[in-house]
């Protein structure tokens, strides 16, 4: 599925992307939010079930017309290794 557009239901819609995309992997969380900043910015928050925060941001205009998991995959992959090992300690 593509990200089209900025709307509620669009982020609402990546949000679960990133959701399953971390259940996928293993990779436990208290909560994942996703939003749209002042500065045309989408910004990702994700709690680690230790209470630390992990934030990610980029241009939202970047992000439209790309396939969802393109996205969630390349903004979460640089990190996975390093949040999937904190679970295994």
């Amino acid at each position: 599925m593509r990200f089209l557009d900025l709307s509620e239901l669009s982020i609402k819609r990546l949000s679960n992307a990133f959701v399953n995309y971390l259940e996928g992997n293993g990779v436990g969380h208290h909560k994942v939010a996703l939003t749209l900043d002042n500065s045309e910015q989408i910004v990702l928050m994700i709690e680690d079930k230790y209470d630390r925060m992990h934030m990610f941001s980029w241009e939202a205009a970047g992000a439209i017309g790309q396939e969802m998991n393109d996205i969630v995959k390349s903004t979460i992959d640089p990190m996975l290794e390093k949040m999937k090992s904190r679970e295994e300690r």
